[in-house]
């Protein structure tokens, strides 16, 4: 909602610890959301959009889970991909990430009740406790909930930037970066393409994605960090825009 001076209406709740019982309450705040913050907010829900479409376009896993309340974790899965990642690209190996291993964002999967290798993969990345995921944050990594979705959806950019750091060539096509990334990301060990069967794929999958990306967002394609404006604001209050 917006306000008279043009702000973005938000409502925050708040719990003060010092009295017993906790005092809780809510209020109305507005802020005044410059010219380029609503670029970058727009921006922001254009990514969303355009993955929501994608995932709902996919065919649905067979689980008793009724389709309002599919729809709505795609759509917290979509807004985290988009607040997490910069630019399109990112994006879209992200969400074919936690789509291909997660088995069509199965819910059993985002919520830690099934896990694969074994046991030892966790959340819609399908996450082992490494180096880089210490095993106290691995745990918190499985839930339908927004927080616990952000924290997955982080820590799968987390890894496949470490990645791209220790794997992307100079030369290589888009493509054959995110092949590599891929096989890293999948194996933990080699940056091959041909190293992991499903590289090629996965790369190609986020190519075919990002073209069905729209127009508007064609300036994140190089993986511009388009939406790094609006993260910080975006940790702390809610938009109505998004």
């Amino acid at each position: 909602m917006r306000d008279s001076r043009g702000g973005v209406g938000v409502r925050r709740c708040y719990a003060h610890p010092s009295t017993d019982p906790p005092a809780r309450g809510c209020g109305d705040f507005s802020r005044r959301v410059s010219p380029r913050m609503r670029g970058a907010v727009g921006v922001l829900s254009a990514v969303a959009a355009w993955l929501i479409g994608i995932f709902q376009s996919l065919p649905a896993p067979a689980e008793a889970e009724p389709p309002a309340e599919r729809a709505a974790r795609i759509a917290v899965v979509a807004h985290t991909i988009a607040a997490e990642t910069h630019g399109v690209r990112e994006a879209a190996l992200v969400a074919v990430t936690v789509w291909e291993e997660s088995d069509s964002l199965r819910r059993s999967v985002h919520a830690g009740e099934r896990r694969g290798d074994g046991g030892k993969a966790t959340c819609l990345g399908q996450i082992h406790a490494q180096l880089a995921v210490r095993r106290a944050e691995w745990l918190t990594l499985h839930g339908t909930d927004a927080a616990a979705t952000r924290r997955c959806i982080a820590a799968t950019v987390r890894l496949y930037r470490l990645m791209g750091a220790r794997c992307d060539r100079r030369g290589d096509t888009a493509a054959e970066r995110l092949a590599r990334r891929a096989a890293a990301y999948a194996t933990g060990r080699t940056c091959s393409a041909d190293g992991w069967k499903g590289a090629w794929r996965r790369a190609w999958r986020a190519e075919r994605w990002v073209r069905l990306a729209p127009g508007a967002l064609a300036p994140c394609s190089r993986e511009l960090p388009c939406a790094v404006a609006v993260r910080a604001a975006a940790d702390s209050v809610t938009l109505s825009t998004l």
